[in-house]
């Protein structure tokens, strides 16, 4: 068993080191592919970037309106207690008047 478990380390090893070497020599012996995969990131980047900012911009756009209505909102509640208010008024008024008509007539 141990000469399995000392065939099998040796055997993971180099793959993990011709992986490694692989990948370095790729990185190395290709820099112009890089440069293109460079070129195509930053590419992506700046379109993602202009999604980003789309969707900043909608984003902005939307607290704007949110905050436009939640003003207009505010407006008419303000409206609606001065309406109230005025409704109260007239009422206490008109049954002032009522009284002073019923009692102007007995």
């Amino acid at each position: 068993m141990s000469a399995h478990s000392t065939s099998r380390t040796p055997i993971k090893e180099p793959s993990r080191n011709a992986h490694s070497k692989r990948s370095h020599q790729t990185k190395k012996g290709t820099e112009s592919f890089d440069i293109d995969n460079d070129a195509r990131s930053s590419l992506n980047s700046g379109r993602l970037n202009t999604s980003d900012m789309t969707y900043q911009k909608q984003a902005i756009l939307l607290e704007a309106e949110i905050a436009y209505i939640k003003e207009e909102i505010r407006a008419l509640e303000d409206q609606l207690t001065l309406s109230k208010s005025k409704e109260r008024r007239l009422r206490i008024e008109n049954d002032i008047l009522l009284e002073a008509i019923v009692n102007y007539t007995n």
